[in-house]
């Protein structure tokens, strides 16, 4: 009995135990391999997808989808004077990554200083969602906080981001 892969697949995954909200092929398979004799036929997988998770702010005006190719990278607070008010945890994702699918009208742009990072907070309930980051303008911070089924709490020994070293004292110094 030979099985395609959109056979083969949903029973990989059981088999692997994953958990997968939605998945992105990345690249083409690669390598076939035999399982249980000639007559049954599948793919080995290597690092060939990636994962997109569901976001939102608290009264769920605002929704967001990330891709995570190596799943949540970069994982920090920040110590600037206004990411050591919100609290966040943050993790970073391309630019590209980032889609914000319901809600666009409803986020509220916060800039400061050099105006280069642009802060995202939900209108409505005042969540902070996301932001593109003024160390590296072609990522987005987005809060883990946000993510379904993710629980900030569970992330323990969280690096401190040095924000607050980059402050428009120091840009001008460095002019």
């Amino acid at each position: 009995m030979k099985l395609t892969l959109f056979q083969v697949f949903p029973l990989f995954v059981k088999l692997q135990k994953v958990v997968l909200t939605r998945i992105v092929t990345a690249k083409p398979f690669y390598e076939k391999i035999n399982i249980k004799g000639p007559e049954l036929t599948c793919y080995r997988m290597e690092k060939i997808m990636s994962e997109i998770k569901n976001g939102s702010c608290h009264c769920g005006a605002v929704e967001f989808e990330v891709e995570l190719e190596n799943g949540f990278e970069n994982i920090r607070r920040c110590n600037c004077t206004l990411c050591r008010r919100k609290g966040a945890i943050i993790a970073s994702a391309p630019v590209e990554k980032l889609k914000v699918v319901k809600g666009e009208d409803n986020l509220s742009l916060y800039q400061w200083n050099t105006k280069t990072a642009k802060h995202y907070f939900c209108k409505t309930c005042g969540i902070y969602t996301h932001h593109q980051r003024r160390s590296n303008p072609t990522q987005f911070g987005f809060n883990i906080a946000c993510i379904e089924g993710v629980n900030p709490f569970d992330f323990k020994d969280v690096a401190i981001g040095d924000g607050a070293s980059q402050s428009l004292e120091e840009i001008r110094k460095n002019l």
